[in-house]
């Protein structure tokens, strides 16, 4: 597995053994620039698992995340370019869980390698205005779909607190992320140093830059942006 580097705490050592069973859902915060994206790309790379990425800033509706979801799954994703459209309708929760279903019935056959479907929800705060099942519906999706591997995996600046209904709600498994220390970033943009830099120059020149920034942000993607 590629490094994840100043990450390895968040790399849920549980969940990267082959044919572990996956937790019904995880729940990675932490403020923007931490690193929650890296890190679940890289786990669900690792394992090889089947992959829906869903930014919930494009949802409205739950049709729109059930759709979405289900049409990356199927790779049948809609494109305004060629005019795509997706071919699965499905506007309610028990009808998502029929549709996974099938899904993994048929790719059992020819994709046996395909252990688990996963779904990756970035921006998840916004499910909280959603209809009032949704979240407690996806957290125990694991529960409804017997004899399917599902992780639901939420990624959100807030913490779980503020996701919490008095009803329904199964708790996640939690994993925080921490801000970069400036020795974490500066060993994470060294990465960077252009071939015609020598390693000196370049580490000065990261020194600088951090010492400039560091205190106004630690969100990795600016400052990588400033290093370049």
């Amino acid at each position: 597995m590629e490094e994840v580097c100043s990450r390895e705490g968040q790399l849920w050592p549980p969940m990267l053994q082959e044919g572990t069973l996956m937790p019904s859902s995880v729940f990675l915060h932490g403020h923007s620039g931490t690193g929650k994206t890296l890190v679940a790309r890289h786990v669900l790379q690792h394992l090889g698992v089947l992959t829906s990425h869903i930014n919930c800033i494009e949802v409205y509706c739950p049709q729109v995340l059930f759709e979405a979801v289900l049409s990356q799954l199927t790779g049948n994703v809609p494109s305004l370019t060629t005019g795509q459209s997706s071919s699965t309708s499905c506007d309610s929760l028990g009808e998502f869980v029929h549709h996974l279903a099938t899904i993994s019935h048929t790719l059992d056959q020819p994709r046996m390698a395909i252990a688990f479907l996963h779904q990756l929800l970035e921006h998840s705060e916004r499910l909280r205005d959603c209809a009032a099942n949704i979240l407690p519906g996806l957290c125990r999706l694991q529960e409804f779909t017997p004899g399917i591997n599902i992780t639901v995996i939420f990624m959100s600046t807030l913490p779980l607190e503020k996701f919490r209904i008095s009803t329904g709600f199964m708790e996640p498994l939690v994993v925080h992320f921490p801000q970069y220390s400036k020795d974490e970033l500066l060993k994470i943009l060294e990465k960077l140093r252009p071939s015609t830099a020598s390693e000196e120059f370049f580490k000065n020149y990261i020194s600088l830059v951090l010492s400039v920034f560091y205190h106004a942000t630690r969100d990795l993607s600016e400052l990588m942006h400033q290093v370049s």
